[in-house]
């Protein structure tokens, strides 16, 4: 098909890049969909890239199959076993791709918890939902558990609440509470590498273990390592709400391929087809 068309669909599909949308279609991973494009099994008219935007007008096909981006429907909250790293697949450690396998290739986890880390993880093939959740600028709760090797003092737990400066910035959690001699609760909305555990060190506790026990609106209950539970249409629906809700996020992200198509005009690399969809976009909104 054409990428010369003037019906724009705003207010339901939204421009996308071209590993995006095939990681909605099929679950591809974006080394895959590097893969499959060098190989010649993908078609989008005018394309040069996997970053070339997919407008609604357009046609995408894999190995001679349209192809199309669908609606997600799974979601689970997984209890990530110690042990375990957070990835689909690991040539010499234990993953979750056991878990993975069985949920299917468009399901991808929320998130990474280190390999010694507990906790929740919520899987699930809902890529917008995904993005609001880990995008620091909507500033998502993660609870965690921090048990240490000795008694540690109200100081120095606040400490972590009036934060500490890390090697990529300033780190701190939101609030804390004690839970017992060697133990503590603490609130973080941001989730950089390995944060909590560098907070530790930078203050000099001496963490022993570290569990995630809620995220956002969700948590473990009585969930036990290595399981993994269905969320309820209603557990759905209470964590889009929690973020802003859906119509929030379609925004959000509209916003910023406004901003994309203005960069892509200031570096004389104007998308007509893109700014067409902005200037629909910003007429209804």
């Amino acid at each position: 098909m054409s990428r010369a068309s003037n019906d724009i669909d705003v207010g339901g599909y939204i421009p996308c890049r071209l590993d995006k949308y095939l990681r909605e279609a099929l679950g591809f991973s974006r080394a895959e969909t590097q893969r499959a494009w060098k190989a010649g099994r993908i078609e989008l008219a005018g394309a040069e890239h996997v970053a070339t935007i997919v407008m609604p007008e357009d046609e995408v096909r894999v190995d001679g199959e349209v192809v199309a981006p669908q609606p997600p429907t799974q979601y689970y909250v997984f209890h990530k076993p110690e042990g375990v790293v957070t990835a689909n697949s690991d040539p010499n450690k234990p993953s979750l791709e056991p878990w993975m396998r069985e949920l299917g290739s468009r399901v991808v986890h929320t998130g990474r918890l280190d390999r010694a880390t507990t906790g929740l993880l919520l899987l699930t093939d809902d890529g917008d939902l995904v993005h609001v959740l880990l995008h620091p600028d909507f500033h998502v709760e993660k609870v965690y558990e921090l048990t240490f090797e000795r008694d540690v003092s109200d100081d120095e737990l606040q400490t972590l609440v009036d934060g500490v400066e890390l090697d990529d910035g300033p780190a701190a959690a939101r609030s804390h509470r004690r839970l017992g001699p060697h133990s503590a609760e603490i609130v973080m909305t941001e989730g950089r590498n390995r944060i909590v555990r560098r907070m530790c060190k930078t203050t000099r506790l001496p963490l022993l273990h570290l569990h995630r026990s809620r995220f956002a609106t969700l948590s473990l209950g009585e969930l036990a390592a290595g399981e993994l539970r269905a969320l309820t249409d209603d557990e759905v629906e209470e964590i889009w709400t929690h973020v802003g809700g859906r119509d929030a996020v379609w925004h959000a992200r509209a916003q910023a391929l406004v901003n994309r198509a203005a960069f892509l005009d200031e570096t004389g690399r104007t998308n007509a087809h893109l700014n067409a969809w902005v200037e629909a976009y910003k007429a209804v909104s």
